[in-house]
């Protein structure tokens, strides 16, 4: 607050002077609330509220101190070193006018529970009834939790106490947890195993049975880990007994060489439950000893007799039976260990000769009878082929057995020909044969098994000859148009005697033929492949291919211009060459030959010459053309170039000048440069006046065209020109 304070005493100046107050505010001092928190707090925060900026603080513990203060003259500081106890701190809060005011706040510091579940323990199978966990006491305030790990199997009476009991376990292992809480700090847990051990199972083994006191390995169940056993013998065995280890399940027994039952106990225990037993009996009696006899190979029967040994005790019985997958055979008696077999194929038998009586099991032998089939030699069908290759196969016929041998020979004797065959596997069922030529060859198969009697079989095997296809042709190089004719020189040499019944012909343009001797014109140039194919009798044949083999040249193209198709008598003519491709030529003139390429030449007497050029190329090929010449009177005409129509009586009009017409085969017109007809006649005197439809035409260029015939000859002639108008 501020106050001002005037002064004045009526004749001098006024005077002031202020003056202020600070009012502070009644200091307060606000700690928090009371609060309870665990002694494994890392930092508590003393937070005082309502602190101006003008306050001064001091934070300090009541009582003993125990923790530290980290800065007591702040509003908001941390505490660090708690400990388990109830703590109170006083906060005092002041300005430096008004009196100081203080305030307190309890904290309450917990514990950590502890958990001890107790120890792991083992117990048995049969005690877990009424079995009851031990952990440690809980303070109090505190309270726990059983549960179980990993699974939830069993019920606890009361899972809040430490000792509570468990109904429901069956041999395993089982973890427990028991978890400990003050309702502050985080529960703590701690475990504990049980394992309930089960009750030893065991087997003493099957009963067994002997035909002869002999020392016997018993087959007891194997000991697990922790596990003891003790074989015993019980008083009531025939005999005493020698156990080789009686601690050991597979233990070896020996009855002392005498008949009779024993029996054997079998008692297995463990550390956590008690001992059980079981008990395996012997029994030992006589039986005969089986021999079948001996294995026998036999070939192709189909009845045997066999040879076992009788049996020896009264009290025994022996039994064929067939053990194969074979066709059931038929026994005489199938007690008779000579019984007569029959209904034997080739196979292989197994017969069992079981001795039994009805006290000790069955015991058997084998007897194996093996019924070869008898080797038979098929060496297979005739062969005859053309000679394609030198290499051809034997194939020799199958057998349903694999213990056939096979072996292939040449026989030449039975042989025409003077090439040996090489074998390449004689000694395989099938094989490759190389080295054959043309003729007969004789084969010979020997099959044999060991057992059977070897067979014998043979075949043959012609060559044939194979044609040899060949031609020639009358010309080789053809001019375009030429037909070519070909000689067919194929030949075909077999002793066998074969000859030539079919050819097959390609000219290469598409063409063929079947003829012996054909004719081909092609129709373009080009050079062409030929082929032959020539087939004998005995369906072998051959093929010969030449290639560009003909080749057809292209003709020269005759053409000639003559100066002039219409002379006079001894008028010179100018032949002028334009034919393509020529190297030569040959004029017939109608009146005589030359060989020029442009030859000059004159006709005296009239007429009509057919002028012919020849013209033959590189290729020797020849064309020709004819053209007509017609040697005639001459007939003269003049036409003028230009006239003048302006009647001044000099060259006013325009006509052509004859000094020989027919004025009965007589035309003359006159056109326009548009082309339109605007002057005709037939009448040899008349003329032109320039004038179109009775008006003069315009001064200019017109074309005229004359058609006539001399008055004395055939000749028909036309002349066409052009006319200058000039007024």
């Amino acid at each position: 607050l501020e106050f001002e304070l005037s002064v004045t005493n009526g004749f001098c100046d006024t005077v002031k002077d202020t003056i202020v107050v600070i009012v502070y505010p009644e200091a307060k001092a606000e700690a928090g609330n009371d609060t309870s928190i665990c002694v494994n707090t890392m930092n508590f925060t003393l937070e005082a509220d309502s602190i101006l900026a003008t306050d001064s603080v001091i934070w300090k513990q009541l009582g003993v101190a125990s923790v530290t203060i980290t800065n007591s003259n702040k509003a908001i500081t941390t505490v660090t070193g708690l400990v388990a106890d109830t703590l109170e701190f006083e906060l005092s809060v002041t300005n430096g006018f008004c009196d100081t005011v203080k305030d307190t706040i309890v904290v309450i510091v917990y514990p950590e529970a502890i958990a001890e579940a107790g120890n792991d323990t083992i117990i048995c199978v049969d005690s877990v009834s009424g079995f009851a966990l031990s952990a440690d006491p809980i303070a109090i305030g505190e309270t726990g939790f059983w549960s179980q790990l990993y699974s939830n199997t069993v019920v606890f009476n009361d899972a809040t106490s430490p000792t509570s009991v468990i109904s429901g376990m069956t041999s395993g292992t089982y973890t427990f947890v028991w978890s400990v809480s003050n309702g502050v700090c985080t529960a703590t847990e701690d475990t504990i195993v049980v394992i309930v051990s089960p009750l030893p199972v065991i087997n003493a083994g099957n009963d067994m049975n002997l035909c002869s006191p002999v020392p016997v390995n018993l087959g007891a169940s194997a000991l697990q880990t922790g596990e003891t056993g003790t074989w015993t013998s019980l008083a009531s065995n025939p005999f005493p007994t020698v156990f080789s280890n009686d601690t050991l399940s597979n233990s070896m027994v020996s009855t002392n060489s005498n008949y009779g039952t024993y029996h054997f106990v079998w008692t297995v225990q463990n550390q956590y439950c008690g001992s059980v037993s079981d008990t395996v009996q012997l029994t030992i009696d006589s039986i005969s000893v089986p021999f079948a006899g001996a294995d026998t190979n036999v070939c192709g029967a189909n009845t045997i007799t066999l040879n076992a040994d009788p049996v020896t005790s009264p009290i025994d019985s022996g039994t064929w039976t067939q053990i194969d997958l074979n066709t059931a055979v038929n026994f005489s008696n199938v007690n008779d260990p000579k019984a007569v077999v029959s209904g034997l194929v080739p196979n292989d038998y197994v017969f069992v000769w079981t001795v039994g009586n009805y006290v000790c099991p069955s015991v058997y032998d084998t007897v194996r009878i093996s019924v070869y089939e008898p080797s038979i030699a098929d060496a297979g069908k005739d062969e005859r082929f053309c000679e394609i290759t030198s290499t051809a196969l034997l194939n020799g016929g199958g057998h349903i057995k694999p213990y056939h041998t096979y072996s292939w020979s040449y026989n030449a004797a039975g042989s025409n020909t003077t090439s040996i065959p090489v074998i390449v596997s004689p000694n395989t069922q099938s094989t490759a044969i190389n080295n054959l030529g043309v003729g007969i060859y004789s084969f010979v198969l020997e099959v044999n098994n060991s057992v059977c009697n070897a067979s014998y079989d043979t075949m043959m095997i012609e060559v044939y000859a194979n044609p040899i296809a060949d031609f020639t042709i009358d010309n080789q190089a053809a001019c375009l148009g030429d037909c070519s004719d070909f000689t067919n020189q194929s030949v075909v040499l077999d002793p066998s005697g074969s000859v030539l019944v079919g050819y097959a012909w390609d000219f290469g343009d598409e063409s063929t033929s079947n003829a012996t001797h054909p004719t081909n014109c092609y129709a373009a140039v080009d050079s062409y492949s030929v082929s032959l194919i020539a087939v004998s009798d005995k369906g072998c044949l051959d093929t010969v291919m030449k290639t560009n083999y003909v080749s057809i040249n292209p003709l020269p193209i005759a053409g000639f211009d003559l100066s002039s198709q219409v002379v006079g008598p001894g008028d010179q003519v100018i032949l002028t060459d334009v034919s393509i491709g020529a190297v030569s030529y040959v004029y017939d003139l109608g009146n005589g030959f030359s060989t020029d390429r442009e030859p000059l030449y004159n006709y005296y007497d009239t007429g009509v010459y057919d002028v012919t050029q020849w013209v033959i190329n590189a290729f020797g090929c020849r064309d020709s053309i004819t053209k007509s010449i017609k040697v005639e009177d001459k007939v003269n005409i003049f036409v003028p170039n230009a006239f003048t129509p302006n009647n001044d009586g000099d060259n006013d009009d325009f006509r052509p000048v004859f000094l020989s017409v027919d004025d009965k085969r007589y035309s003359f017109m006159v056109f326009n440069r548009w082309g339109e007809l605007i002057y005709q006649t037939t009448e040899v005197l008349d003329a032109w006046d320039g004038r179109h439809n009775g008006e003069p035409v315009p001064n200019g260029v017109y074309v005229y065209r004359v058609t006539y015939k001399e008055k004395n000859g055939f000749g028909v002639f036309t002349k066409e020109g052009q006319v200058t108008v000039i007024r």
